[in-house]
């Protein structure tokens, strides 16, 4: 994310609902918006199965802090967030964390360049236990030359496995562990309105540690996609909306290409000072360990409003929906997530915050299908 100017700075205290937000704490040419969050999770179904569900208790701990420079011209950013569910029955904690930072410098009045570094530590949905650490880094390069924006993306990403082990030690089990080094291309058309029609195309080789897996399979391949769709900027909508076609190459003659098509969207809608209306779709062909696939076609896509009833009283529902299509076998799964939640800030930026969350799978795997409800409860701090 590039790093936002002294004016979108100002903006950002006050957010589209009309609460007020945080100014950040100021530290010489920066500004800095820690936050931190403490709750109790309570659910009917902690392991997400269709037979034998448990209930379980679970302690939640969240960190978040940002970082933006203040400068009149280059622009620094910084983030991170994390956070750690520890559950008191089964003895398992779901950590999660992730890093980005983002440095802009502006060459000339119409040359751009953005330097780009993230990592981020998650677990595979079905097993907690097994680590997936991703390192991205990227160099993107704006042009503006006149009414049409291009803009080049160089970039890598280093995926790897890990297993924890007894006692907490870590192996690294994985001949799935890849590089990906990528390459994309957009030109935006700058029509003088709100709306901006663009297209993007771009490519990337998937290289694994290991070139061929267990069955003596070759495991490299490489994708392209093209997209076009468009681009709002305003203070009632903002955001972009396009139609995404993805195709996947393997290296192995027995594995035909993949190919797919599907929306890939961020959009806000701001009918109000008081509601904000966010729309996020979008689709992907990722790898997969799922036992017969060679990959999944994954679509998403979540809606969320947010109300603000007073100045420190805000409430909010949403309802999500992913479907993974596991190519190479029968496996279909869909699930819907949908939730309500409410914040009240009282004293110096605390805040006390509810929720409670439902999350549907259905399966063709046979004890595939689950249903879960999530209550939490806690205190967010935001200075």
């Amino acid at each position: 994310m590039i790093a936002a100017s002294s004016s979108a700075i100002a903006q950002e205290a006050s957010s589209p609902s009309g609460s007020v937000r945080p100014l950040g704490l100021r530290a010489g040419a920066f500004l800095l918006y820690p936050e931190l969050e403490a709750d109790a999770i309570v659910t009917d179904n902690v392991n997400q199965t269709k037979h034998g569900r448990k209930a379980d208790i679970g302690e939640r701990t969240s960190i978040g802090l940002r970082l933006n420079s203040n400068w009149s011209r280059h622009a620094l950013s910084f983030s991170l967030t994390g956070q750690d569910i520890v559950w008191s029955r089964i003895g398992l904690d779901e950590l999660t964390l992730s890093s980005t930072a983002a440095l802009r410098l502006d060459v000339r009045r119409n040359l751009k360049t953005t330097l780009r570094a993230g990592y981020d530590l998650g677990h595979e949905k079905d097993s907690p236990k097994r680590l997936i650490h991703t390192l991205t880094g990227a160099v993107e390069t704006e042009f503006g030359a006149g009414r049409l924006r291009p803009a080049l993306t160089l970039g890598v990403m280093r995926v790897f496995y890990d297993d924890r082990g007894l006692e907490g030690r870590l192996r690294n089990p994985s001949d799935e562990d890849y590089i990906e080094p990528s390459a994309a291309l957009r030109l935006e058309w700058d029509t003088g309105a709100m709306i901006r029609p663009y297209v993007e195309t771009g490519g990337d080789m998937r290289l694994h540690d290991r070139s061929r897996d267990s069955s003596g399979n070759k495991r490299d391949t490489h994708g392209m996609y093209g997209e076009i769709g468009l681009v709002f900027d305003d203070a009632v909508w903002s955001g972009r909306i396009g139609l995404r076609g993805a195709i996947r190459h393997y290296e192995d003659d027995a594995y035909a290409d993949i190919r797919g098509l599907g929306l890939n969207a961020a959009l806000a809608w701001r009918p109000t000072r008081l509601t904000t209306v966010d729309f996020s779709a979008g689709f992907a062909i990722d790898e997969t360990t799922t036992a017969g696939a060679r990959a999944v076609k994954r679509s998403t896509a979540n809606i969320r409003i947010t109300h603000a009833l007073r100045q420190n009283f805000e409430v909010g529902g949403n309802f999500g929906i992913e479907h993974d299509d596991y190519v190479g076998s029968a496996l279909r799964e869909t699930v819907l997530r949908t939730g309500l939640d409410a914040s009240l800030s009282f004293y110096d930026g605390l805040a006390l915050i509810a929720a409670w969350s439902l999350e549907r799978q259905f399966s063709t795997e046979k004890g595939g299908d689950y249903l879960e409800n999530r209550f939490t409860l806690g205190l967010r701090w935001k200075p």
